[in-house]
């Protein structure tokens, strides 16, 4: 015969007998009965130490709660017999009707019988005393008159407050047990693809064939002490509504844990989203998605409430377009760039992809940071590249590392300089050439010019230096004791030629002066002392009869630079 469970001998009580023996239970039964009664024992024990512990601590417990008992239940019994006293007492001596005691059945005037079935029915006994006992009577309400009138409600306000009491401990631990389920049951989520179970369910009912096992086998461990000596005490055995199902994954997704991931093309759809929010970003759509998410758990709802489903993307043809053109003007921006600025190495082994394109993960990267949306985009991004390369407008490498676009897009500045440059490579020798041959002539015009006014220059030289050689002629004739009949060179270059500066320039006029002058056979070129120096001097020959020695000189009148 099986021993008896620790709920069948706590169920029996016949450990509450003064003669009870302690020691014919075992371990695991003494172990229930002490943590029926809340009473402490040690960790590590042995049968001795649970049999004194039964009998110093258990024992006067169990006898203070039979004398408990015994005086509730005499106490109960005095009440229902002084309530049913009370009653009988007032259906025989309290209720009269115009002076005649209807209790009396030989008085005149009696009702018939048939009257006092009606009253009886239409008159029937109050349920409290009802539940006094006065039901056993079998008194006809007819034959006593009214019904009873209503008591106090003395006994009525703790029935009440007992009632209230009970219904929040009710309230309370539904609540408790309702989170509970609720926190259990959403951590399970989605079950894995195409199947029932996923690895946190599966723990869960490990865990659960665990408690299972060690309530059935009577142990106070989860495990067994002899295997595990640091096992957690055995929880009770859960509940058979706990959850024990997750939720199924949508089609056309992925899912872990309760994270979906839609398929290519496909888009995640949650449920009652209304139609405005359809078309606006967050946070409304995340604010309705953790609404829902609210009720991931309840009880009947299961461990997601309600799963979103996977459809096709309206928008993904508009964001593909939209994605294209962003991606052909950056490539096409980068070409031009590198031909603007001319940053491009020419090499034959180079294809043109390699030589005018980006890399590949760096212009997906490049528009990655410029898209808001980031669901879904490297699906996106190479469908665009796919459609781009369909329509001829790119290049791809061989090696597919590099994308460029086919023509550059250029700015103005940009375009300014290369169409100058282009231009420059076909007329830049032909502008060369018109401008030396412009500047030629324009040298060749100025030199003119320029010997012209200095030929002029030499002429009226010339003329002030005959003027005044022939001067000095004529005062030596009118004066030869004082004045000198010649003129010294030098003295009259620096004199007609005070304004220029150059030296060099002076003499390079005065040296023509000087050809034409000495040239002259009216001139006579001398070696005279000035002042202690040698000097050349020019002296007049020719006639002065004609000059007017009074008169104002040429050499007075100013000199032409």
């Amino acid at each position: 015969m099986s021993p008896l469970t620790t709920t069948e001998v706590i169920n029996r009580g016949e450990y509450r007998r003064d003669d009870f023996n302690p020691a014919s239970l075992t371990n695991a039964q003494l172990l229930g009965i002490f943590g029926h009664y809340n009473i402490s024992y040690p960790s590590r024990y042995t049968k001795d130490q649970l049999v004194k512990i039964f009998e110093e601590e258990l024992k006067p417990q169990l006898q203070k709660l039979r004398v408990r008992e015994s005086k509730k239940e005499m106490g109960s019994t005095g009440q229902i017999e002084t309530q049913g006293n009370t009653a009988r007492n007032y259906l025989l001596h309290t209720e009269k009707d115009n002076g005649w005691i209807k209790l009396n059945i030989f008085q005149s005037g009696a009702i018939p019988s048939k009257q006092r079935r009606s009253s009886q029915k239409s008159k029937p006994v109050p349920p409290h005393y009802d539940k006094l006992g006065v039901d056993t009577l079998r008194i006809d309400n007819a034959d006593f008159g009214n019904p009873f009138p209503k008591t106090s409600d003395s006994i009525s306000k703790p029935i009440l407050t007992l009632r209230r009491v009970i219904l929040c401990i009710l309230l309370g631990s539904l609540s408790i047990a309702t989170y509970d389920h609720k926190v259990i049951s959403a951590s399970i989520g989605y079950c894995d693809q195409g199947q029932d179970t996923n690895r946190v369910l599966d723990d869960l009912r490990s865990q659960r064939a665990l408690i299972n096992e060690c309530n059935k086998m009577n142990r106070t461990t989860l495990y067994d002490l002899s295997h595990d000596p640091e096992s957690p005490p055995c929880p009770p055995i859960p509940l058979p509504f706990a959850p024990d199902a997750c939720t199924q994954c949508p089609k056309y997704a992925t899912c872990l844990g309760d994270t979906v991931t839609c398929d290519k093309t496909y888009t995640l759809q949650f449920p009652f989203l209304p139609s405005f929010l359809l078309q606006i970003d967050d946070p409304f759509q995340t604010i309705w998605i953790y609404i829902l998410r609210l009720f991931d758990g309840l009880p009947g709802l299961g461990s997601v409430a309600f799963p979103p489903s996977c459809v096709q993307d309206p928008q993904r043809k508009g964001h593909i377009s939209v994605l294209s053109q962003d991606i052909e003007a950056l490539l096409g921006q980068h070409r031009g760039a590198l031909l603007c600025g001319k940053h491009v190495v020419k090499d034959e082994d180079r294809s043109e992809a390699s030589t005018w394109g980006m890399f590949h993960e760096t212009l997906r990267e490049t528009m990655r940071e410029r898209q808001n949306d980031q669901l879904n985009f490297d699906d996106l991004f190479d469908e665009a590249v796919h459609q781009l390369v369909q329509q001829g407008n790119v290049l791809i490498s061989q090696d597919s590392r590099f994308i460029a676009h086919r023509s550059p897009i250029l700015s103005g500045m940009c375009t300014f300089t290369i169409k100058s440059a282009e231009a420059w490579e076909t007329w830049g020798g032909t502008v060369i050439s018109l401008f030396i041959t412009v500047a030629f002539i324009y040298a060749s015009f100025l030199h003119r010019n320029r010997k012209k006014l200095r030929n002029q220059q030499v002429h009226r030289l010339v003329r002030i230096t005959m003027d005044a050689l022939q001067k000095q002629q004529a005062a030596y004739n009118a004066n030869p004791v004082s004045i000198e009949p010649f003129l010294s060179s030098t003295q009259l270059r620096d004199l007609v030629l005070q304004e220029e500066f150059s030296v060099s320039k002076r003499q390079e006029i005065w040296r023509k002066v000087e050809n034409i002058i000495e040239s002259n056979a009216n001139v006579r070129v001398n070696e005279e002392e000035i002042c202690g120096d040698e000097a050349r001097v020019w002296r007049w020959l020719g006639s002065v009869d004609k000059i007017n020695v009074g008169g104002r000189s040429s050499l007075q009148s100013g000199t032409v630079s």
